[in-house]
């Protein structure tokens, strides 16, 4: 990397706000990596060694730590709240993310990352549909980025296959097919609430498009079910009693408030439903000896209960009526 291409991108660093967590995480992704970067340059200075190194990755990490010490502590990051049509939003995609991104070694932990951007993605088209700002050029570069991220989020995976941890795929996958599939219902409410609206083509355009790339999630996380089996001791009955508790405790959550939007109301039950229904048929497999199936039926009902979380959580910013947030369940998370 020229001197020039260096300072420029200090000089977008300089731009970006971390909180303290943020700033945690980056030293002690740098701490567990940088010493594992061979150098032979041991007799050269210390500045020479940091600003001319052979790895690449130690250069990444001197820039990283520039940026840290250009960035003031515990402020709001302010490119992190930006929507596209923003200004500070090129700099949340095309610096911040990407330099957490040279930051994350582990396959797993790379692949959970995809899952979270794709997440901010369906957010922000959220959040923009709340606001009667949802337009095709919006639809088009977030519908770009997610499928980027599916791509990412599909190589990760399967270098994490190879490492041995079926399991731990499993559960990636389900987060990933619950977030896509949890989020296209919210917009297609939101879509149902304001068709009429001129955002209404686009918007019903874009859930359908996002729901049809849940279902590709799916078809692959079921390719991985097998692997699971091989490996790991699978009990069909503690699963299904732990998804049944999970299942009562969301209908709780949401008998405890009755003002919560009735188009939302009515997609939790009906995911509750279908959860109910799946345990119930994989049960019955496991009973007749088809423990593949009746594993591969749980993860059904375990994503259905896991996009009933998503929704009580994150229907309410996007402005319709509030309920206490609630945290996906890490019960529901099969391996």
């Amino acid at each position: 990397m020229k001197d020039k291409e260096i300072k420029k991108r200090i000089s977008e660093i300089h731009t970006v706000r971390m909180t303290p967590t943020e700033k945690s995480l980056l030293f002690e992704r740098i701490s567990e990596n940088i010493g594992n970067v061979p150098s032979p340059y041991m007799h050269r200075s210390f500045f020479g060694r940091l600003f001319h190194p052979k790895s690449p990755w130690v250069l990444y990490a001197t820039i990283a730590l520039c940026g840290v010490a250009f960035v003031s502590g515990g402020s709001m990051v302010m490119a992190e709240n930006s929507l596209p049509g923003d200004v500070l939003y090129s700099v949340k995609i095309n610096v911040s993310e990407p330099l957490r991104d040279s930051f994350i070694f582990n396959e797993m932990d790379r692949a959970r990352w995809e899952v979270e951007k794709t997440k901010r993605r369906l957010q922000e088209a959220e959040e923009l549909a709340s606001q009667g700002k949802f337009v095709v050029d919006d639809a088009t570069n977030l519908k770009e980025n997610i499928n980027d991220s599916m791509e990412d989020f599909s190589l990760h995976i399967k270098n994490a296959e190879q490492a041995g941890i079926p399991d731990a795929v499993i559960a990636a996958r389900l987060d990933y097919e619950a977030a896509i599939e949890a989020h296209s219902k919210i917009l297609e409410n939101m879509h149902n609430i304001g068709s009429s609206t001129p955002q209404g083509g686009v918007l019903g355009t874009f859930y359908r498009d996002i729901s049809g790339m849940a279902d590709e999630v799916s078809q692959t996380r079921k390719t991985d079910e097998e692997s699971v089996l091989k490996t790991n001791k699978v009990s069909i009955d503690d699963i299904q009693k732990t998804l049944v508790e999970d299942i009562n405790t969301t209908r709780n959550i949401l008998s405890q408030n009755p003002s919560y939007d009735q188009g939302y109301v009515e997609v939790i039950s009906s995911l509750l439903g279908e959860a109910e229904a799946e345990i119930g048929q994989a049960i019955d497999k496991n009973n007749s000896g088809q423990m593949e199936d009746a594993y591969s039926i749980l993860n059904d009902a375990a994503c259905d209960i896991k996009e009933a979380h998503i929704i009580l959580d994150q229907a309410p910013k996007v402005g319709i009526n509030n309920i206490p947030s609630m945290a996906v369940s890490t019960s529901t998370q099969i391996q």
